[in-house]
């Protein structure tokens, strides 16, 4: 899926708390993405923000979904945690 995206340092800090709130204790920086990974579980999460507003959130090289929160996407992210902590 091609996105315009946008970054601020603000955006950026607050999908990086998604990602470590969430479990994914790896995070790190691609181009304007946010990706976690955990060091518990094989899962990688991949973040970003888009110009028209909202958020793209791609689990595990899955299609992108896009949402309109964080509230959205810690719910989209916390329970592929879970099921891929304990192999559900």
């Amino acid at each position: 899926m091609n996105a315009a995206t946008t970054s601020s340092m603000i955006i950026t800090s607050r999908l990086e708390k998604a990602l470590y709130d969430n479990g994914l204790d790896i995070v790190t920086r691609d181009g304007d993405w946010s990706v976690g990974a955990s060091t518990q579980c094989d899962l990688r999460v991949r973040l970003v923000a888009c110009e028209v507003g909202g958020f793209l959130v791609v689990i595990d090289e899955r299609d992108p979904v896009q949402v309109d929160t964080y509230l959205e996407m810690y719910n989209l992210i916390a329970p592929a945690f879970r099921a891929s902590y304990t192999g559900a």
